[in-house]
């Protein structure tokens, strides 16, 4: 069927329609029955004749003309109402709220003042008597049995509309995750001998020219002349012998002070002017010739890099092997040659001879006397002084082999000079190297697999149309979700507390830490830098579980500071005064939302700061008192309990090892070695401050130094992370136990994992929102309520047995909601019409300083309501109480108070 046949029929159909309605109030059945006769043989012509549609812009209002065939329809009568003057006034409002707001107040005082028949009875339906609940139920059933089989089937009412079914499949099995742990490791590097050789190459000249200008002078001058300019690189001068050529208009060009050993072989010549021949300025031509004994020294060791000098770590003992002499310039050189020349090794009393310059030596073989790591080491512990001594004997000078033995898997994350570790001419005494060592573990794991399948496409935007009949999101597992839920509750609730009372306080900080450092005897066998292995990380996890949900019910509960604790149904069912106001509150209240309406389950242990803050750094502080308390005299720790705290935190994986360095002590230049970490409020932060770092992070110095940690948080604009690693995450959640099997996520109802035990907000023993309702539904005692809102219901509307007298007038009804920015009308019924009568309605409006007072006029004879309007301001909260004051010989019953409140 084309277009215009469809318009055609669609018209034809109206207008059928709008001819038999117009027709229905002024005619019998018969007549009736004979117009749609007509109008059916009108309608069958228009539909066998071919259609030849128009349309004129005139017609009744300005609304049109539509034209089939020879048949003219205004448009005004197939749309009742229509005006184009009308449509034009409101067009001309648009975007005008607050023109379109007076209209829409000026419409409601029309309607109000309306005397047609059913404006009178659209007012006074509001004042009618409600039936009780069990009698609207009783008379009702049938249509609540569709809405509850509307609700809980949709597809047995309306089958023809397409829909989708999702299909959620949930497998689970066990999986590998993996852990890491950082492990530091020393090598001792001790030198034990070394042979070193000098090499000579003759760079000997003669006439070597030093100097050659021609500068003009005006007067005494000055010229530098650097011996060193003329010759390579490291060049080393034995002797010089200068002569100095001049010709210009000076007196003389001589030496202030000639090139020598002391003054490192820079000289300064001096232009003396001729006052008679330069008055002005004189030019004149210097030329520096020399005679010049100068070597190279090239020098190798076996080893390279040996050490040189003694420090405190070792004493170099030189012996001079080849002292033969070797020329410079055709001549030997001497011990008073030599002071120009670089020392083979540097001057010892202990070595042979003390000097390497009286005579020159060629090569020579040092050996070393060291104490590194030898010595007694001693560590306050809980139970008293512990002591050892390390020697030669029982130390070891490489502690990462062994480690590497027992945990071949060990990846090698960077090395480092401990830090105080080194020597003379930077020599190296002490490695620190650093490894990432992974633990396998096995756990639960489950995948979440959602497909939708609908009956037809229904996603469409103009051409374009989404095919989601068989749509599917692929796998999720739950491991994945809760560690990026952590990482995520890590930003909101991961903030470095601010305890700075300045007027200006710091930025704020995301992520902060704690610098730590643990000691060991350098490759003997104590060391408080070993993990504990205890239950912490379990323990840890679930007072984390604890805290957060504990702290969300704390945040959440804030929100409703200003809602009473309990919501409709704990009113009714303890309250013997009920009223329509309960039931327009919530059946559960928001703290009871949040609480499951059990208090005591969400309140911490006494003392704990668990809940009490959304902070995460009070709540570990706290598990580390703890877990000192609980666990230090258990596992028989030896060391102090700030070096528990660290092996304890290690051990959740809350830490990032910064570096070490040597502690100094009188016997043993590193026998005391220390390991420093930053350690952070949980595993997910640790991950995230490494993320921030980058790769290389730590050996940049993103920690600082180990003498000189930077543990603090770090400004919300450095938190961006482009990629985060969760592998250690999701291990330490399965190693905690903290991961779900899939029998027990397949055990859990919707309503269970958002409303039940499953909730954040849950402790383990939390009923779902189903089990909370039918409880609390009942408590509440029916038929109390029911007669309490009958009784209610029908004081809305009071009626006088005697209606011959003055009566009585009352608020009707006596509560009324509103909405910001609208008005509302108030109500006032009398009943009797004996004499006039009159009331005045008071009170106080919102804002607490606008008042209402409004007298209202009945004439003898009359009865009924009148109304009176109040504007809601949009910046309007609660409620308002008025007051009705009737003149003297009338009541005010039953409701002389009425209360109008803001719902938004």
């Amino acid at each position: 069927m084309d277009l215009s046949r469809m318009l055609h029929e669609f018209l034809i159909s109206c207008l059928v329609c709008v001819s038999l309605m117009g027709a229905m109030p002024a005619v019998s059945s018969d007549e009736m029955t004979d117009q749609a006769r007509a109008g059916q043989d009108f309608a069958q012509g228009l539909l066998g004749t071919p259609p030849t549609l128009g349309f004129t812009p005139d017609g009744e209002r300005d609304q049109g003309t539509v034209q089939i065939g020879d048949t003219q329809i205004p448009v005004n009568q197939l749309v009742p109402g229509g005006d184009h003057a009308e449509q034009q006034r409101l067009q001309d409002m648009e975007g005008d709220s607050d023109q379109l707001e007076r209209a829409a107040q000026s419409r409601l005082v029309e309607q109000e003042q309306d005397p047609s028949d059913a404006a009178q009875a659209l007012r006074e339906s509001s004042t009618l008597a409600k039936p009780s609940p069990s009698e609207f139920m009783q008379a009702e059933g049938f249509l609540a049995q569709q809405s509850v089989q509307a609700l809980t089937a949709p597809m047995s009412v309306a089958p023809e509309f397409p829909a989708c079914a999702s299909t959620t499949t949930v497998t689970g099995s066990t999986a590998s995750y993996t852990t890491y742990s950082d492990r530091t490791c020393e090598i001792v590097h001790r030198p034990t001998t070394c042979t070193r050789t000098m090499a000579l190459v003759d760079l000997s000249e003669q006439d070597k020219v030093l100097f050659d200008a021609h500068p003009a002078v005006s007067g005494p001058e000055n010229f530098l002349v650097r011996v060193s300019d003329s010759f390579p690189d490291g060049t080393s001068i034995i002797a010089l012998q200068s002569s100095i050529e001049w010709d210009g208009d000076v007196a003389a060009v001589r030496w202030s002070d000639p090139p020598t050993l002391e003054n490192g072989w820079e000289g300064t010549l001096v232009v003396d002017p001729d006052a008679e021949l330069c008055t002005t300025s004189c030019s004149v031509q210097i030329r520096v010739l020399a005679s010049v004994r100068a070597v190279q020294q090239q020098f190798s060791s076996q080893p390279d890099g040996c050490l040189l000098d003694s420090d405190e770590f070792c004493q170099a003992a030189w012996t001079c092997r080849d002292d033969a002499p070797r020329t410079a310039g055709g001549l030997p050189i001497l011990g008073v040659d030599a002071a120009g020349l670089q020392p083979l090794y540097p001057s010892n009393p202990i070595s042979a001879p003390p000097s390497s310059l009286d005579p020159v030596c060629y090569q020579a073989t040092a050996d070393y006397r060291c104490r590194i790591n030898t010595g007694e080491f001693c560590v306050d512990t809980p139970t008293g002084q512990h002591c050892t001594t390390n020697t030669d004997e029982n130390v070891l000078v490489d502690t990462c082999a062994p480690m590497l033995l027992q945990q071949p898997t060990c990846a090698f994350l960077r090395s480092a000079c401990t830090e105080s570790g080194v020597g003379h001419n930077e020599f190296c005494y002490v490695e620190s190297q650093v490894y990432r060592c992974p633990t396998e573990v096995t756990g639960p794991s489950v995948a979440v697999h959602t497909t939708n399948q609908c009956a037809g496409q229904i996603r469409c935007a103009g051409d374009d149309c989404l095919d989601r009949r068989f749509d599917e999101d692929g796998f999720s597992t739950v491991a994945d979700g809760m560690a990026g839920m952590m990482v995520a509750q890590s930003y909101a609730a991961d903030w470095q507390p601010l305890q700075d009372q300045r007027s200006t306080p710091p930025e704020p900080r995301l992520f902060p830490g704690k610098a730590y450092e643990c000691r060991k005897a350098l490759g003997g066998s104590i060391s408080c830098c070993d993990e504990t292995e205890t239950d912490a990380e379990q323990k840890w996890f679930s007072k984390y579980q604890r805290h957060t949900r504990r702290a969300n019910a704390t945040e959440s509960l804030s929100r409703y500071s200003n809602e009473g604790a309990h919501g409709s149904w704990k009113t009714l069912a303890e309250s013997n005064q009920w009223s329509s106001e309960q039931l327009d509150r919530p059946l559960t209240s928001g703290p009871e939302t949040i609480t499951a309406g059990n208090n005591d389950d969400l309140d911490p242990d006494q003392g704990s700061v668990v809940g009490s803050t959304t902070l995460l750094q009070p709540m570990n502080e706290e598990f580390k008192e703890e877990s000192r308390y609980d666990n230090m005299g258990d596992v028989g720790w030896a060391c102090t309990a700030h070096e528990f705290d660290l092996a304890n935190q290690r051990e959740i994986g809350n830490c990032i090892a910064v570096g070490s360095y040597c502690h100094r002590s009188v016997l043993g230049a590193c026998i005391d070695k220390r390991d420093v970490f930053c350690c952070f409020n949980s595993p997910a932060t640790k991950a995230i401050r490494e993320a921030i770092a980058g790769p290389n992070g730590v050996a940049l110095g993103a920690f600082g130094t180990a003498r000189d940690p930077h543990c603090e948080g770090v400004l919300a604009e450095q938190a961006r992370v482009q990629q985060l690693d969760i592998t250690d995450l999701k291990g330490r959640l399965a190693a905690a136990g903290v991961i779900p099997e899939a029998d027990e996520v397949l055990a859990r109802s919707s309503a269970e994992r958002l409303t039940g035990s499953g909730s954040q907000l849950s402790d383990g023993a939390r009923q779902t929102v189903q089990e909370r309702t039918n409880m609390r539904l009942a408590q509440i005692r029916g038929s109390g309520v029911r007669d309490a809102l009958y009784a209610e219901a029908a004081a809305a509307k009071p009626a006088l047995e005697a209606v011959e007298t003055r009566g009585q007038v009352s608020f009707a009804p006596s509560y009324t909601m509103a909405t910001p920015g609208k008005p509302v009308l108030l109500g006032i019924q009398r009943q009797g019409t004996k004499g006039a009568a009159s009331a005045r309605v008071a009170g106080t409006l919102w804002d607490g300083s606008s008042t209402i007072n409004t007298e209202l006029h009945w004439s003898d004879g009359s009865d009924g309501l009148q109304t009176i309007r109040i504007d809601v301001p949009k910046t309007a909260s609660g409620r308002i109480e008025l007051q009705l004051v009737p003149d003297a010989g009338i009541n005010a019953y039953p409701n002389d108070r009425a209360v109008i409140e803001v719902v938004r």
